[in-house]
């Protein structure tokens, strides 16, 4: 039986323009026996969104109704978290402090 990942909330800290979202946050500390870091984001945005970790876009796996790839070997001290949408509407800015999606990172080792 596989353990439950570790997991670590980024429901804080976004700033909001017209069609963008972005986070930056510090890399977690992770001990030797980490095997993946995945980034998970809920529920499944839409197609014509795009999501960079660092200035790069990042190739997810789709699984059910949420977006996750393992960003371990991608990983900065300080890393920028951006979701851009081409449409605008798309990506609305909160209300009441609510976003329209969560993400989150799940840290897994071998244990």
């Amino acid at each position: 039986m596989t353990p439950a990942p570790h997991r670590i909330s980024l429901v804080r800290g976004w700033t909001y323009s017209p069609g963008r979202w972005e986070r930056i946050f510090h890399a977690p500390t992770l001990p030797a026996i980490v095997t993946q870091v995945r980034l998970v984001i809920t529920p499944s945005p839409a197609a014509d969104w795009q999501i960079q970790l660092n200035g790069q876009e990042l190739t997810w796996s789709q699984g059910d109704s949420r977006l996750d790839c393992d960003i371990k070997d991608r990983l900065q001290p300080s890393n920028r978290l951006v979701i851009h949408s081409h449409d605008s509407t798309d990506c609305n800015p909160p209300i009441h402090g609510s976003l329209p999606f969560e993400a989150y990172l799940e840290i897994f080792d071998e244990a």
